[in-house]
């Protein structure tokens, strides 16, 4: 098995000095160079291909049935950075660099024999993780068919991470008849945020749109609409005939909504922070 290792008022009155300090930084100017760029004000689509283990863990050794209790963890690599119609690219950028991650994702609800249809729910639990991370020079190094591609994968600088106690819900449908399919939707908020933007919450996947993708079911609750989440991703999974070591392979869009604040907007939001330090501080004197 691959090893996947975790990598692993004055609160107020701290709120307002990092804000000025990032506004007196000329933090997210347009102009600076950021780890990745991102289309501003519209939806990128990230495509990527990721490669994943399924861990048949529920029961000692295993039952044969993907069901809660079980894990997939995989590794990812961004190919593509584009608008949701293709027409914009900006992947000249990953010439030089590249995005790329590893993550831990737990069976919650449902049941699929392999090989058979199935829906399946899927949750972050203490352990899981979704991480991201930016590599340049020897750190540019993927490689899924190497026996170190974990470590090559997240070897970066971190970019951004999902964890638990952030919102996630993932589902997985397989149909195999009349038409084999598998397709796993997945929204997520995301907790750390290196990316240099702020990431705006939309509906996903009604703004993108994907016909047919939003109504879904978790855990015997029927959704009859997508979530607002920072990102959705979806993942058509399929067998990795190019590196059969790996159980499964995607090759699939992650979409997100960035936008790069204003410094005038960083001292708004520095003189409400500041002024609401001093309007508690005057009643806590009452």
């Amino acid at each position: 098995m691959r090893k996947f290792k975790g990598l692993g008022t004055k609160a107020l009155a701290t709120a307002v000095t990092l804000t000025l300090a990032l506004t007196a930084g000329g933090l997210a100017g347009p102009a600076e160079a950021k780890p990745v760029t991102l289309l501003e004000g519209a939806i990128t689509k990230l495509k990527y291909v990721n490669y994943e283990d399924w861990l048949d863990i529920n029961v000692p050794g295993g039952d044969g049935v993907i069901n809660a209790g079980d894990k997939f963890e995989g590794i990812l690599k961004v190919e593509s950075i584009t608008n949701v119609s293709g027409s914009v690219s900006l992947s000249a950028q990953l010439g030089a660099k590249e995005v790329t991650g590893s993550f831990r994702i737990s069976v919650v609800g449902g049941a699929i024999v392999p090989g058979g249809s199935g829906h399946v729910d899927l949750a972050l639990v203490p352990g899981d993780f979704f991480r991201f991370f930016v590599g340049t020079g020897a750190t540019k190094n993927w490689d899924p068919a190497a026996g170190d591609a974990v470590a090559r994968a997240t070897d970066g600088v971190l970019w951004a991470d999902i964890l638990p106690g952030t919102f996630f819900e993932g589902v997985n449908d397989t149909i195999i008849f009349p038409f084999s399919f598998s397709l796993s939707k997945n929204w997520a908020d995301i907790t750390t945020n290196l990316t240099e933007y702020t990431i705006v919450p939309l509906l996903y996947p009604e703004v993108i749109p994907l016909p047919g993708a939003a109504p879904h079911t978790f855990l015997g609750v029927p959704h009859f609409a997508g979530h607002v989440a920072d990102t959705f991703f979806t993942s058509h999974l399929t067998f990795p005939s190019d590196i059969p070591a790996w159980d499964i392979k995607s090759e699939d869009p992650l979409y997100v909504f960035a936008v790069v604040p204003e410094p005038a907007t960083l001292l708004l939001l520095g003189a409400g922070l500041f002024g609401a330090g001093l309007i508690a501080r005057r009643r806590s004197r009452k």
